[in-house]
């Protein structure tokens, strides 16, 4: 990574071009951005088409654009979503191609056409996005400390503040204060790699 470390100032240097930022961009996205693509895409796609290929074609497509000054990011950390933002619409095209007349996989391989396209037009989660969600916790779960994960688990249950005072048997302004601390935890630690 860049001395500056920050994205925003990586972008700022890409802007003037310089061609070392864009290195350090690629290199803080692509493992996490391949993992979504792969997800993403379906089986039957990937026969056709390699993940890798899709998420250095996003990576390539957002940089240029940013540099041309067609794609705004703020330092607010928007870049992630806006390379899943393009990621979506360049699987959705692959998906649309490679399953139109006589190029249509299914031709070839046989199957479901939703598998092509899966977590995009599910309903719910599928087994592929459950596995992105289990690395984000884990991630996180390594930055906080144990009693804190504990009530991030909680809330993502459902619980509220008075049930999770109740179940760990503390204070509710005990829980109110660690899940506002550990709050901005995450949100700093988001800002740090998005932004």
């Amino acid at each position: 990574m860049s001395e500056n470390g920050t994205l925003s100032n990586l972008l700022d240097q890409w802007r003037a071009g310089d061609q070392s930022a864009a290195t350090d961009i690629y290199q803080r996205y692509e493992k996490r951005l391949l993992r979504l693509v792969d997800h993403r895409m379906g089986r039957h796609l990937q026969a056709r088409v390699d993940p890798e290929d899709v998420m250095l074609s996003v990576l390539d497509t957002v940089l240029v654009r940013i540099a041309k000054g067609q794609y705004s990011v703020s330092p607010a950390g928007t870049l992630w979503n806006l390379l899943q933002f393009v990621a979506n619409n360049k699987i959705r095209k692959q998906a649309e191609f490679h399953g139109a007349g006589k190029r249509d996989v299914q031709q070839e391989i046989g199957g479901n056409a939703d598998e092509m396209f899966q977590s995009l037009s599910s309903d719910g989660p599928g087994t592929d996005d459950a596995a992105l969600l289990a690395d984000e916790l884990a991630r996180i779960r390594e930055r906080l400390s144990p009693a804190d994960f504990e009530i991030l688990d909680l809330r993502l249950q459902g619980l509220g503040n008075p049930d999770i005072a109740e179940r760990l048997g503390c204070a509710r302004q005990t829980v109110r204060y660690k899940a506002n601390r550990m709050d901005e935890r995450l949100r700093a630690w988001a800002d740090s790699e998005d932004g």
